[in-house]
């Protein structure tokens, strides 16, 4: 694993070396993304090898590793919003008033 000195240009743009792209395995032209970790720390991780490492990672999942939980804990928690939502609804008295108005214009 090498380490390899990196200068930002005036545009923002770093030049990997030959090197550095032989060992990480980087070919030209192809997608890569940044990721920042706390502290700061940027990875350049390849486009294609992340999504490869996540479809991997989601096939070795068994069912209730997690993602049954996941799935329940996001219902419950798109439940608790809409009831809470329910709660803060209220009409106005003069939407109630123009809500009636319509009601006995239409003979409901």
């Amino acid at each position: 694993m090498g380490t390899y000195p990196l200068r930002i240009g005036d545009r923002g743009r770093i030049v990997l070396p030959a090197a550095l792209r032989r060992e990480s395995g980087l070919r030209e032209g192809e997608d890569v993304i940044a990721i920042v970790e706390a502290g700061g720390r940027v990875i350049l991780e390849s486009r294609d090898r992340l999504m490869e490492d996540l479809r991997t990672a989601c096939a070795q999942m068994e069912a209730g590793s997690g993602l049954d939980e996941l799935a329940a804990w996001r219902a419950e928690i798109e439940a608790d919003r809409l009831e809470e939502l329910d709660r803060t609804v209220v009409a106005s008295p003069e939407s109630v008033a123009r809500g009636r108005a319509l009601l006995d214009e239409l003979g409901l």
